[in-house]
């Protein structure tokens, strides 16, 4: 499972830990507004670590669906049910169908992650998809958050 800030390790950050009045130094005062948004940004890494592991599908009770043969993390079991979408023949009809379940397991503002570098969401899933980035994102992957 992931791994949860605890709420004591959110009351041992921030300012609300501060007295009303603080009478410590800048710096000290800069530390206490940081810490928690950098406990965060730390907790939201290590759910993209804990995403990319090879236990990353476990991690969040995924499986692949019955017939789709993928390594247990969540980037191959995608990759091997799109490809098993992509393998089979779509008519017209069916490419409407493939659009609409496509926006709805990837709605407008959902961010994709990926260690393919040349990897192309919008060829893949259709819709209009922007390269995405954080300050402080040190997973090494490639991030898209898709816009239309």
């Amino acid at each position: 499972m992931f791994t949860s800030i605890t709420d004591f390790e959110r009351e041992q950050r921030g300012v609300s830990r501060l007295p009303d009045s603080p009478n410590i130094p800048s710096a000290e005062l800069k530390e206490a507004f940081d810490s928690l948004g950098n406990l965060s940004i730390d907790a939201f890494n290590n759910h993209i670590v804990e995403i990319s592991a090879e236990t990353g599908a476990d991690n969040i009770g995924a499986q692949a669906p019955e017939g789709i043969a993928a390594a247990p993390r969540i980037q191959p079991i995608l990759n091997a049910i799109v490809a098993n979408m992509q393998a089979s023949q779509h008519t017209h009809a069916n490419k409407t169908v493939l659009d609409n379940i496509y926006a709805y397991i990837y709605p407008l503002g959902t961010i994709y992650s990926t260690t393919n570098s040349s990897f192309s969401p919008d060829e893949a899933f259709g819709g209009t998809w922007e390269a995405y980035s954080w300050t402080g994102d040190t997973s090494g992957l490639s991030h898209f958050v898709r816009i239309a």
